[in-house]
């Protein structure tokens, strides 16, 4: 009885070790989504195959060295080479829960239960995204995540601690901001005490259009690369917010719902079967909780934070009407038509007065909210010396009754050109040149934000 009690006890220490195995992943439990792989190891294999929900045998491929399997190692196996893996789309599994079998030459060794989930379709195409994860992977660190469309997954890109909000600088008069090819700056509302408030210094930083959140001490601009960029009001702190989402997506205006922090802008984006849309989209104003407020229109855009309302025009059948909706995008409803099928380049409102006022080629014009009484208060000159080409942005301040605008002078002897920030009355008279640059010895002027604390 003991010598077979013996044998059976050196039978078992031959046996063991030749049938361990584990099933790495998928785990029991485990949730899974996007690519993925089948992956485990186990001594002296001959055949491994999974079952997938009771399906037929996939083969796996096995010999993968697996060093700490090895007895060297304090692993059961005599051999290095005991690893299996295969790459599957967990997507295509579908929604809910599912069961793999692990088998040698036929044999089960091991199975898991394990859970699957989908944005409701198997794989996605053209998606584009990304996330920022705060007090992660510990308290006072962030992490920052790209979507990956060749693994179906938001990849970890970044790691560091999140910017420490400035405290908001005390804004006793009111300013005008402006950006320009290489700068961001600043001036009284006369045009004097200019100050240059940041530099690029590369191209993908470079502003093309601005805007400011005065109480939360930020201003906002989107880059010549279509990147969105944050800095605090002085310059200083500028970082990379938002990056373009895709290689064909572009940005065109920015704007800053005050009572929020919520960053607004317009551009193209991918559609759905790849061609490209005109979109409106927001964030918060760290740039995290992107989403599209509007889709498929063009759009010139302006907020009102003090109504909550957004204002925005588009194109309908050949010409442009103004529009209003809530910023979320709900309760669209039609104002007037603009009767004209010049693309607006940039819109202003007053909502105490009932009255708006947009830029198109050569004009700047107002009207009340239903259309009545619409006038036009200025005409670029045309001839002589010059070319008005603009105006290309507006703003208005109704507490002074000003209204400001970039103008695009080309000259047509010399081919030069300037850019320069006008002003009128709000009523189109007195008009006056405030601040003016060569192109040939300076960068053009891109966009104008009036600030009034």
């Amino acid at each position: 009885m003991r010598s077979l009690l013996q044998g059976v006890l050196v039978l078992w220490c031959i046996m063991a070790p030749a049938q361990a195995a584990v099933l790495e992943s998928p785990s029991v439990g485990a949730y899974l989504s996007g690519i993925g792989f089948i992956s485990g190891w186990k001594c002296d294999a001959t055949a491994i195959t999974v079952r997938l929900d009771g399906g037929a045998p996939i083969p796996v491929l096995y010999g993968n060295e697996r060093l700490d399997t090895h007895v060297s190692r304090g692993g059961p196996c005599q051999q290095r080479n005991t690893g299996f893996i295969m790459q599957i789309n967990w997507g295509e599994l579908g929604d809910g829960d599912h069961t793999i079998v692990a088998a040698d030459n036929g044999r089960e060794f091991a199975r898991a239960t394990f859970s699957v989930m989908t944005t409701g379709e198997s794989f996605l195409p053209d998606a584009a995204g990304e996330c920022t994860i705060r007090d992660f992977p510990a308290p006072g660190e962030s992490a920052r995540f790209v979507w990956s469309t060749s693994t179906q997954h938001l990849e970890l890109v970044g790691m560091g601690r999140p910017p420490q909000e400035p405290p908001a600088p005390l804004i006793t008069t009111a300013k005008l901001y402006w950006a320009t090819v290489k700068t961001i700056q600043r001036a009284n509302l006369d045009g004097s005490q200019v100050e240059t408030l940041f530099t690029s210094g590369e191209r993908r930083s470079e502003p093309r259009a601005l805007a400011v959140d005065y109480g939360r001490g930020h201003m906002y601009w989107i880059s010549a690369e279509s990147d969105i960029w944050r800095a605090n009001l002085d310059g200083s702190q500028a970082s990379l917010l938002i990056p373009r989402a895709t290689e064909w997506g572009w940005r065109y205006r920015i704007a800053v719902d005050t009572a929020s922090g919520k960053v607004y802008w317009s551009g193209q984006e991918h559609g759905p079967d790849r061609e490209r849309q005109d979109v409106l989209q927001r964030a918060n104003g760290d740039g995290t909780q992107i989403e599209t407020v509007l889709a498929g229109h063009e759009t010139a855009f302006v907020l009102d934070s003090a109504t909550g309302k957004l204002y925005f025009t588009i194109r309908n059948a050949g010409r442009y009407e103004m529009r209003r909706m809530n910023l979320d995008g709900s309760q669209q409803e039609i104002l007037f038509d603009l009767n004209t099928s010049w693309t607006p380049r940039d819109i202003a409102v007053d909502a105490t007065a009932g009255l708006f006022y947009w830029a198109t080629v050569g004009e700047i014009w107002q009207a009340s909210f239903n259309g009545i009484g619409r006038k036009r208060l200025y005409s670029s000159a045309e001839g002589g010396e010059f070319e008005a080409r603009g105006p290309n942005d507006v703003a208005i301040d109704p507490a002074a009754g000003y209204l400001y605008w970039t103008e695009d002078l080309h000259y047509g002897g010399s081919g030069g050109r300037q850019d320069e920030i006008r002003r009128t009355r709000l009523d189109g008279s007195q008009l006056t040149i405030l601040f003016s640059v060569d192109i040939a010895t300076s960068p053009g002027l891109r966009d104008i934000v009036l600030v009034r604390p």
